[in-house]
């Protein structure tokens, strides 16, 4: 009877563990709202980017940048998941729908970019060469105690650093510090 308890107690502990160390990875499902802050010259700006479309290997947000100031769509085509080898940083204009150039993407970087980074340990994005990394201790995507499962690169001199989630289908920028275009973007909450 000892040896019973002591091995339920013991799976109960194992599972406790493995559970608070599984990490999130949420289905990228229209209705899904990712809330962003945007870092710029010592002021913060949220981005509420909602998923409106994955039909056809495509992504579409619903942005809603600065509480209502700015609204309108970003459209990351199937060419652009698969083509693009840079990010677009152009200001959104109030109802625009951005259509992007199959060389760019918006909030996502592209498939073959992901591919890279795990199977190279690099690859190139925004002209810049990165470096797949181990997530630095304390900086892990956590938002509401759960850790996400992110992929971590950097590039060689750490200038530019960049969270994007681990789904190798619609692989959503988390965070990035460091860009090229002056500001940083962090995940501030998903639902």
């Amino acid at each position: 009877m000892k040896k019973i308890l002591f091995a339920n107690v013991l799976l109960l502990l194992c599972f406790t563990a493995f559970s608070q160390s599984a990490k999130v990875n949420p289905a990228l499902v229209s209705g899904l709202t990712l809330e962003y802050e945007i870092l710029m010259q010592g002021q913060s700006i949220p981005l509420i980017m909602k998923i409106a479309s994955t039909k056809d290997g495509e992504l579409i947000f619903d942005f809603d940048l600065s509480n209502g100031s700015v609204t309108g769509k970003f459209v990351n085509a199937k060419a652009n998941l698969d083509k693009g080898v840079s990010l677009n940083w152009d200001e959104p204009v109030q109802g625009e729908e951005r259509r992007l150039d199959e060389s760019q993407t918006l909030g996502i970087v592209s498939r073959p970019f992901l591919k890279s980074l795990k199977e190279q340990k690099k690859g190139k994005y925004d002209g810049m060469e990165f470096a797949l990394k181990e997530i630095p201790e304390g900086k892990e995507i956590s938002i509401g105690g759960k850790i996400y499962d992110a992929i971590y690169a950097e590039t060689a001199e750490g200038g530019t650093r960049m969270w994007i989630l681990n789904n190798d289908m619609y692989p959503v920028m988390l965070k990035i510090e460091g860009t090229s275009a002056g500001f940083d973007l962090i995940i501030k909450d998903i639902r």
